[in-house]
């Protein structure tokens, strides 16, 4: 458990939807959207949030930052 929700847990945040977003979309997501193909660009910035990897990739992204920084133990 974190004492305090810091710079580098938000900007750890932001990376990981960066970085998940630019990843070829699961196919789960595409049917759920009704849709062919969804690809990084000005149109999707940020994952959808049916994807079932955010679930996964942000929080520990969120976790390994705040314990960097010393706001929280393992």
């Amino acid at each position: 458990k974190a004492s305090e929700i810091n710079v580098e847990m938000k900007i750890a945040a932001v990376h990981a939807l960066k970085d998940l977003a630019k990843l070829d979309v699961p196919q789960d997501v595409l049917e759920a959207y009704h849709v062919d193909t969804i690809s990084f660009g000005k149109d999707y910035i940020i994952p959808k949030p049916f994807d079932k990897r955010l679930i996964d990739v942000v929080p520990k992204a969120v976790f390994d930052a705040a314990v960097s920084s010393g706001v929280s133990r393992l």
